[in-house]
């Protein structure tokens, strides 16, 4: 995707959503002319407005009248307004995800970071190491990382960076050059109705890149057979983490390459679950990026975290901590 010389214009519906919201971006960094709807005015619609959007409060059908392309989030129902008049009219229509699949397949290089748990913070944490080692970087997060944001722009599509949300089967459009897998647990069964279902989609998913990056500790991502990176604690992978030292929640350890020390990571992130996270960094950095070792535990040490993940604050002498957990695993992780 170009920048575009003929000012093409794109509306959004649900431009306040965090996965939309970052193509927004996107397109208005690379001068398209975009509008978007949504039911409330929020601290996203006021960033996207002071980078040039035309926001509508509320949905109008009459709001798409005169967009050439019509973008719509997950959480837009198929009877939404804009969307029937969108289609009646034969407007270009795509789903986000079908958006991000154009940026996808218009990259050289793309990493995408898929699975049911950690695929945020995952994101955020190589888009910062990108940043902080100096390598130019197209990445969209799906939040905010305490420093650059959610999103890392690029004038070029050489390298791109994204979440991948296996959620409405979106992850169905998807197909990066490097797909990563974090894990598989029973989430969004409304669209799966079974874990198997789920697991299948997700190997689908690794089968249509060049080369796999998965947990070989997940019981379900073990079995895959295709060609893979394998990142693990317990489990013989590529990338191994031992010696694990814990710290007022946390950690410290020494990273194995094929058996061979790697470096020491001094994570400044809380719980196990992210030394898993920084695994899989470390195995794309070091397979796709060929980044050295002193300069991946350099940039893997000084990530700070990501908005709503375990986020603290002192209000009134208390220490509050603010996180997003809404799946069993992820509360419980939280909490131990």
């Amino acid at each position: 995707m170009k920048n575009s010389k003929v000012k093409i214009k794109v509306h959004f519906i649900g431009v306040a959503g965090t996965g939309v919201s970052v193509l927004a971006k996107v397109l208005l960094f690379k001068g398209f002319i975009v509008s978007g709807s949504d039911v409330r005015r929020s601290d996203i619609i006021l960033e996207l407005e002071k980078l040039g959007l035309k926001f509508y409060h509320g949905h109008n059908e009459f709001n798409v009248d005169n967009a050439d392309v019509v973008v719509y989030s997950s959480a837009i129902k198929s009877d939404n307004s804009e969307l029937k008049r969108a289609r009646f009219l034969k407007k270009a229509v795509y789903s986000r995800a079908e958006l991000l699949g154009l940026l996808i397949n218009s990259s050289r290089t793309s990493v995408g970071v898929a699975g049911s748990h950690g695929k945020t913070t995952t994101t955020c944490m190589l888009s910062y190491a990108l940043k902080f080692l100096g390598v130019e970087a197209l990445c969209l997060m799906g939040g905010e990382e305490l420093t650059l944001g959610n999103l890392t722009y690029s004038k070029t599509l050489k390298n791109l960076v994204c979440e991948v949300c296996e959620y409405n089967k979106n992850i169905a459009n998807l197909s990066p050059t490097y797909p990563v897998v974090l894990n598989v647990d029973n989430d969004h069964l409304d669209c799966y109705k079974t874990i198997e279902n789920l697991k299948e989609e997700f190997f689908a998913y690794l089968k249509r890149g060049n080369l796999a990056f998965i947990n070989a500790d997940d019981k379900f991502l073990c079995s895959y057979k295709g060609k893979k990176v394998t990142f693990a604690i317990n489990s013989s992978a590529d990338f191994n983490a031992k010696n694990l030292r814990e710290e007022s929640g946390k950690y410290t350890f020494d990273v194995y390459e094929k058996g061979k020390f790697l470096c020491s990571i001094k994570l400044n992130v809380y719980g196990e679950h992210n030394v898993y996270n920084a695994l899989a960094v470390i195995a794309i950095l070091r397979r796709v990026y060929k980044v050295k070792p002193k300069k991946i535990a350099d940039s893997i040490n000084s990530f700070k975290g990501v908005k709503r993940r375990f986020e603290s604050a002192d209000i009134l002498g208390k220490k509050i901590i603010f996180d997003y957990c809404h799946h069993p695993t992820e509360i419980k992780a939280t909490i131990i």
